[in-house]
């Protein structure tokens, strides 16, 4: 049996979880990443709304590119969207978020 070498194929690592605190002012839920592999989502464990943008721009719950994530829900990190992810929770919001990022090897 012989086993052909596929150019476009890229091993994606381990999942790295990072645990993210409730806030009620913009806070980047996950830094820029060129190796950001599109399998990523952002869970929220909070008892209140969370705002979340994928422009690399502050989160506020006005802003239009804004994605609204309900408390216990989670959201797909665009595919092959590698800029930073901010947040912004809703007023008397308490817990985190869990933002689950998987990079090429």
């Amino acid at each position: 049996m012989s086993v052909s070498y596929d150019p476009g194929f890229r091993p994606v690592g381990v999942d790295s979880a990072a645990t993210v605190n409730a806030a009620v002012t913009n806070t980047i839920i996950a830094a820029a990443n060129l190796l950001r592999a599109p399998e990523g989502f952002v869970v929220n464990n909070s008892n209140k709304n969370l705002w979340v943008t994928f422009t690399g721009v502050a989160a506020t719950a006005a802003a239009p590119a804004t994605k609204i994530l309900p408390a216990g829900g989670n959201i797909d990190i665009p595919g092959n969207y590698t800029g930073a992810i901010n947040g912004i929770w809703e007023t008397g919001a308490t817990g985190s978020c869990v933002v689950h990022e998987f990079s090429y090897v």
